[in-house]
Order: structure tokens, then C-alpha cells, then sequence
């Protein structure tokens, strides 16, 4: 059993993700609605470039002692010949576990780190932060089994930073729409009410932007009270949708309960 209330510093992703309390993301999905909750979180976990990019980049600028143990970087073989074929199956032994990247995106990513930490304002952000910090919660409305796990930390400074790579530009009606979008917002909200529930004091949220094609620009964006506003009506939102999903005792419901709903302009 994962204890409560208490920020846990060496929980492995896998440890954290197999925890059956909501997370900002599961929050997401039932906005949706509560079938879509229930899919994605009962489904085999599946990853795509972009998440495994992330976690490059997560990993290269926060845990950079966790690097050669996870990943190894190497031109993949055309396995077209045999021996191609050949030196693709011996590289494959020699990585093990690891994940396999190119060249090409540990170099990217390399150029995307250098851009965030020729930041001064940033790097000393991050270097007086704790990394990967886990909290375990309960909703105070509704007593909901809740989790968060902050890329970075300072309750020292009174920050939870939140690193966000971008397939457009950083800045500032670009990443307003991005905010939308993907609804950074509410789980910025989510962060804030796990953690200063847990140290009783305000914290302020930030954004670390950071653009995935050259020039590599950044951006460093802080949430106002009225952005925190809107995410904390969405979570409230999903939160009232899971209670009522759970009371019910079914999640596997089409929308609108399969009623026939008037689609009007």
C-alpha cells in the first residue's frame, strides 16, 4: 500500500502508474466521458514516438544519472540483407532493456536541454528543486483516491515546475492555445491541490517551454489565478462525473446514456 499524504521520492513509474488512484490525465479522459476513463485505464498501456520522446527529454534534463542505465543510442540497421539483419539482432542483445534511440533524437534533445538551461533564471529553478516527487491524496470534496507526480519541486521556493516540449512555437498565444488544447490547466490545478494540501502554503506553477524544432527557443510561463480558475472548474467537473459514475456502479455507459440528443447549430 502506497502511504498518503506524503511526498515519495524514489517511486518507480511503473509503481506510480499502476496505482488505481485518479491522476490529472484520468481526470482528462472523463471529461470525455467515464467510458473513455474507464477504457484507457483498464487497457494495456501503449506508447508513441512523441511519449517516448518526452520521456527522453524528461530524463536527459532531470534524472540524467538514470540515462545509460535506460536507453541506448545507436543508428538503428536497415534490416534488409542478412547482414543487416545480423548486426540489427547482435546491437539488440548488447541494449538489453534499454530503449533504443537514434542519434538523430538524443542530439535533438541534447539542443533542447541546452536551450532551457542557458536559462539562468531556469537552471537555478532546477537545481534547487527535487525531481519526479509523487503525492498520494485524497479530494477534500469528494474523498476521491487522488495522485500527482511533479517533474520538479521547491517547497523551499514555493514552485512545481512542469516541462512541456512543443511541435510549435513557445510562445505566448501559441502556448495559450496549447493550454486549451490539452487542458494544462486543469492538471496544473490538480498538481497545486495536491501539494499544497499536503505543506498547508500556496505555490505558484510554472510552464517550461521548450520548442522541438531549431532554433530550440523556450518559453517560461506562470499560471494566474484565473487560468488555476478554469482548470479547477474542469477538475471539479470530472471529479462530480466520477462520483456519479461510481455511485451508479457502471463506467461502460455510451454518451448522453445512448439517448437521442437534438444536435442543434
Amino acid at each position: 500500500m502506497i502511504e498518503q499524504n506524503k511526498i515519495i521520492t524514489d517511486l518507480s513509474n511503473e509503481d506510480y502508474h499502476a496505482s488505481m488512484a485518479l491522476s490529472s490525465s484520468n481526470l482528462k479522459d472523463m471529461l470525455i466521458s467515464p467510458y473513455h476513463y474507464w477504457y484507457k485505464k483498464n487497457a494495456p498501456h501503449k506508447t508513441t514516438p512523441a511519449l517516448l520522446f518526452g520521456t527522453l527529454l524528461h530524463t536527459m534534463l532531470l534524472e540524467p544519472h538514470l540515462f545509460d542505465k535506460e536507453y541506448f543510442v545507436m543508428e538503428k540497421p536497415k534490416r534488409v540483407s542478412k547482414i543487416g539483419k545480423a548486426l540489427y539482432s547482435e546491437l539488440d542483445i548488447e541494449r538489453g532493456s534499454r530503449q533504443w534511440i537514434t542519434p538523430e533524437d538524443h542530439e535533438q534533445a541534447k539542443m533542447m536541454i541546452g536551450s532551457l538551461m542557458s536559462n539562468k533564471m531556469v537552471k537555478s529553478m532546477l537545481e534547487r528543486s527535487e525531481v519526479e516527487q509523487s503525492l498520494f491524496f485524497k479530494d477534500k470534496q469528494t474523498g476521491v483516491d487522488c495522485k500527482v507526480r511533479a517533474d520538479a519541486i521547491s517547497l523551499k521556493d514555493g514552485i512545481v515546475l512542469d516541462l512541456k516540449s512543443t511541435a510549435i512555437s513557445a510562445n505566448e498565444d501559441d502556448f495559450k492555445f496549447t493550454v486549451r488544447k490539452y487542458k494544462y490547466d486543469l492538471s496544473a490545478n490538480f498538481y497545486l491541490d495536491g501539494f499544497e494540501g499536503f505543506c498547508g502554503e500556496p505555490l505558484s506553477f510554472l510552464w517550461l517551454v521548450v520548442e522541438k524544432s531549431p532554433p530550440y527557443s523556450h518559453g517560461v510561463y506562470l499560471m494566474s489565478p484565473e487560468v488555476r480558475q478554469r482548470g479547477q472548474a474542469q477538475c471539479r467537473v470530472a471529479l462530480a462525473l466520477y462520483e456519479k459514475a461510481k455511485t451508479a456502479g457502471s463506467f461502460e455507459v455510451a454518451h448522453n446514456d445512448g439517448r437521442i440528443i437534438e444536435l442543434v447549430a
